[in-house]
């Protein structure tokens, strides 16, 4: 008998876990009193009561030395029916609210880990000492699913729930950046 040739058909591929018509939907949203602050991240053991104590430009945190970063940040969720892998950008502008429209871009941040179904992770980004302090009393906007071209990255069901803006009122002394 002749054996039957075997080959590989799309039409006979399975879908995967998620299955055809699944889709992910990114949104992305401020939370108050963590929209913009300072990072530490400690490199060494070096103990120390003030920043003097401390070498290349580091500051006394926590009494040990670490590197201070002003960044701003948001929160990043897929609210779809298919994770999202790394790399989804997040862009921060000013808005200017006269023309209802982005002003120019503060920065953009990529995500570090895939985002999974109904999960959240924050983002942010790092900024100069001057755009940091220009950010209180300022309106700023944060799309997700959008670099610093344009681009979005990623296909979804939602295109329109992608925005969030915010009047900063005040920058916190610190807060934690995951992705």
């Amino acid at each position: 008998t002749q054996k039957r040739r075997e080959y590989n058909s799309y039409r006979l591929n399975s879908q995967g876990i998620y299955g055809a018509g699944t889709v992910p939907d990114i949104t992305g949203r401020f939370e108050v009193g963590s929209i913009c602050g300072k990072t530490y991240t400690k490199h060494d053991d070096l103990k120390c009561t003030k920043d003097a104590e401390c070498e290349n430009n580091r500051v006394c945190h926590e009494g040990v030395c670490a590197d201070m970063r002003y960044v701003i940040s948001g929160k990043l969720c897929n609210r779809g029916t298919k994770p999202v892998s790394t790399n989804l950008p997040a862009s921060f502008f000013f808005y200017d609210k006269e023309n209802d429209t982005r002003g120019d871009r503060i920065c953009t941040s990529y995500t570090k880990t895939p985002v999974g179904i109904g999960k959240c992770d924050k983002v942010g980004c790092e900024v100069t000492e001057d755009v940091f302090k220009s950010l209180v009393g300022k309106d700023v906007l944060m799309i997700t699913n959008e670099d610093e071209h344009g681009h979005r990255s990623t296909d979804e069901c939602n295109y329109n729930n992608n925005n969030d803006k915010i009047t900063i009122n005040a920058c916190a002394e610190k807060i934690e950046i995951v992705n």
